[in-house]
């Protein structure tokens, strides 16, 4: 994978001229060195390499491991630690870090060279799965709102009622301080807890606020249709029991267990 930008971090100036001649030597470009933390946060924002090769001890006020927790989190670059420390307290940090190497000095040639080639094919293959998953996330929210329009069609709301409502949930949800993971998961709640009403009568769902008798038994029951429908799918959060109690109510009236 010839021709990949890197940037070299390291405050020996020597060290440093040594690992930009291999770099060279196996085809690669150096984008950019630093003998800082910061400087190296400051340069890879502008240079963005492909991958940064970084000593833990520095000058200035960040170590290497801090700048590496920057330099992940902010721009996603895979970093491989080019260090002499063994010392459990520097790793333990580092693993934190999730780096792409932990390479010892001194190294040898040919083991910089397989570490890099190694570490530049994983976020390769890290990138193509996280594309992927993005696809398959729009892809799947993309279900959910054709079966959200699809369920509004019949009747009794208007156009974008399970969107509104979503919305709202997610407003109350921040309001209570509820995780973003939550949060999702109550939105998605809100966009398919009628999705049974595809099995009632129409002119039932037209005119639900003036059923009853049998049509008004025949209607309350749709809230434990939509659990029965949601309950088989694996979702990450427990929608179908959400789907069945959403017209439960405080007072311990509403359906279906107290309707």
């Amino acid at each position: 994978m010839n021709g990949q930008n890197i940037m070299v971090v390291e405050d020996e100036w020597i060290v440093s001229d040594q690992i930009c001649r291999y770099l060279k030597d196996f085809g690669y470009t150096v984008c950019g060195t630093a003998s800082t933390g910061e400087e190296a946060i400051e340069k890879v924002k502008m240079k963005r390499p492909d991958l940064v090769l970084m000593d833990i001890v520095l000058k200035g006020k960040i170590d290497g491991i801090e700048a590496a927790q920057q330099i992940t989190s902010q721009f996603d670059i895979p970093v491989i630690y080019l260090t002499a420390h063994t010392d459990h307290g520097y790793i333990e940090r580092a693993k934190q870090t999730r780096p792409f190497g932990y390479l010892l000095k001194p190294f040898v040639k040919n083991e910089l060279h397989t570490n890099i080639e190694m570490a530049l094919h994983k976020h390769t293959i890290d990138e193509n799965v996280k594309s992927y998953l993005d696809s398959l996330i729009k892809c799947s929210k993309g279900t959910i709102d054709a079966i959200s329009k699809t369920i509004e069609l019949r009747g009794p709301y208007t156009s974008g009622h399970h969107k509104r409502v979503a919305k709202l949930a997610n407003a109350i949800a921040e309001e209570m301080g509820l995780t973003g993971f939550s949060t999702e998961g109550l939105s998605l709640a809100a966009y398919v807890y009628d999705i049974s009403f595809v099995n009632i009568p129409i002119n039932i769902l037209q005119n639900s606020g003036q059923l009853t008798g049998l049509d008004l038994k025949l209607f309350n029951t749709y809230p434990q249709l939509s659990y029965d429908i949601l309950k088989e799918v694996d979702f990450p959060w427990p929608v179908a029991d959400i789907v069945l109690q959403h017209r439960e109510c405080y007072d311990g009236s509403g359906f279906p267990q107290w309707g």
